[in-house]
């Protein structure tokens, strides 16, 4: 088995911290974020929108870019594997799990900073209903703090409009660089990964791994997930992967005008990551009621 490096895909607010520890359960060195050791989180920020409006723009720079950003990235990844190669037989020692959404759109230069260095990568593309993820992120970052704009991490071009119209261009356009991203490098190496029936299904669990060439503890599995998905949630923000979305704001729900308009920006992307709008749309109504009522606000 050879060095490896995981990485996952997203807009975030998809499940990337319960997946990491979900990684770190069956053996695997994983990180949610914390594992990036070059440029201040502020600098990240702006490198990291920079290259999404360069793939908005069409800009061949996004794939070309020559820069030194990812060098220490692969330098720590090379060093925490370093620390397990007195285990030669421990598969999961030479592998290193990353879930941190904000290096999405640095996928062109990782690859290619680790493509002389003995480490195979593979993406997991995490995506759950999108009305979901949209929601949390207008709740979270749709918001304009301290003369700061909202989604001030996010690339600038990704969106125009306002509000909630915004975080669904926001996730419309991140998902269109990811599969931008799978025909510009194959998609062997590439895994959409939905989060539902991962979460939910051991076979879907197995199939990620299968495609990853892990080993996979089903057992593990599924303790791990009995214990996270029945956990209480919170109505308050805590280091738990069961925050609620409706934390923040739990009396928010997407108006139906908006809604109409979300379905028609990202139909094509629903499209293309076999997401069904009825159901999802089905869902997001259910899902209000279900967890106001778990939470104790009804």
């Amino acid at each position: 088995m050879t060095n490896q490096l995981v990485r996952m895909l997203s807009t975030g607010r998809n499940g990337t911290k319960f997946m990491a520890r979900l990684f770190a359960d069956q053996g695997y060195l994983a990180f949610h974020e914390g594992l990036y050791l070059g440029e201040p989180i502020i600098a990240l920020h702006h490198y990291l929108g920079w290259l999404g409006d360069k793939w908005k723009a069409g800009d061949s720079i996004h794939y070309e870019a020559n820069s030194r950003f990812s060098r220490p990235y692969r330098r720590e990844v090379q060093r925490l594997l370093k620390g397990r190669e007195s285990q030669p037989n421990n598969h999961a020692g030479r592998v290193v799990v990353h879930s941190d959404h904000r290096f999405t759109a640095a996928s062109p230069l990782v690859l290619r900073e680790f493509a002389d260095h003995d480490i195979a990568i593979k993406h997991l593309i995490l995506i759950r209903n999108p009305l979901r993820t949209i929601h949390a992120m207008h709740i979270v970052e749709g918001e304009a703090r301290a003369g700061l704009r909202e989604y001030r991490i996010r690339p600038q071009s990704f969106y125009s409009a306002k509000g909630v119209l915004a975080a669904a261009q926001i996730w419309a356009n991140t998902y269109r660089m990811i599969a931008d991203h799978v025909s510009q490098f194959g998609e062997e190496l590439f895994y959409i990964l939905q989060l539902e029936e991962f979460s939910n299904q051991a076979e879907s669990a197995k199939a990620v791994f299968d495609f990853l060439e892990l080993p996979f503890d089903d057992a593990r599995y599924s303790a791990f997930t009995q214990q996270a998905l029945t956990k209480p949630l919170r109505n308050a923000k805590q280091e738990t992967e069961r925050n609620s979305d409706l934390f923040r704001d739990p009396n928010y729900v997407i108006p139906e005008s908006e809604l109409n308009q979300i379905g028609a920006e990202i139909q094509d992307v629903l499209e293309r990551f076999g997401r069904n709008w009825e159901a999802d749309l089905a869902d997001y109504k259910q899902f209000h009621a279900r967890e106001k009522g778990q939470l104790g606000l009804t």
